[in-house]
């Protein structure tokens, strides 16, 4: 059946959704920090921000792999 798919992608976002929505706030709590830029904080944007930007990078490519086959579902149906 061509209306079939592998949900492996949309549990994907959704799971990178839930990961990165934890990790924000660790960027949160890395905002406060004393007088002068702290060396702490700094140390813990670095560990996590990376990480973040490499999901979301691979969210968007996943999204848009959903798109395509979401778009390709419907031109089979109308038979266009």
């Amino acid at each position: 059946m061509p209306h079939k798919q592998n949900p492996i992608l949309a549990e994907l976002l959704v799971t990178i959704a839930g990961y990165t929505s934890q990790q924000s706030g660790t960027l949160n709590s890395a905002m406060v920090h004393e007088q002068e830029r702290s060396g702490t904080t700094w140390v813990l944007e670095f560990i996590t921000l990376p990480d973040m930007l490499q999901l979301y990078s691979n969210a968007l490519v996943s999204a848009q792999s959903l798109i395509g086959q979401i778009i390709s579902v419907g031109v089979q149906e109308t038979g266009e």
